[in-house]
């Protein structure tokens, strides 16, 4: 499922601050991981992947993240777009996945590490 919201709350247990249920929070406007079960991993990826194409003139990074992102999302239970103005002219998008369940959460991190 997707929602575009105003507000971080976690569609499964009212939340505005990181729970359980979060599996990753991305800053798509800087391409970076904010928070959640993902975060290191999501991390060590990113980096992994960046450093392995610094030197591929063609390497779209635009692209490679947006596919990291799929990957996430096929472990996601429910996403969410969220938009912020943080001072005048200044904004950013970020990406919300969470999991329904706890059990679920893990099971993603440990599925997404393997991929690895």
């Amino acid at each position: 499922m997707f929602d575009e919201c105003t507000e971080m709350r976690c569609p499964y247990c009212n939340s505005t601050e990181s729970c359980s249920h979060l599996l990753l929070s991305v800053d798509l406007t800087f391409r970076e991981a904010g928070a959640g079960l993902l975060y290191e991993a999501f991390k060590t990826r990113w980096y992994e992947i960046l450093e392995g194409e610094e030197n591929n003139p063609s390497f779209d990074e635009r692209e490679a993240f947006e596919e990291l992102l799929e990957e996430v999302n096929s472990h996601a239970d429910f996403e969410m777009t969220l938009g912020i103005d943080t001072a005048p002219g200044m904004s950013s998008t970020y990406q919300i996945y969470y999991c329904s369940t706890d059990e679920h959460a893990q099971s993603a991190l440990e599925s997404f590490k393997e991929a690895d």
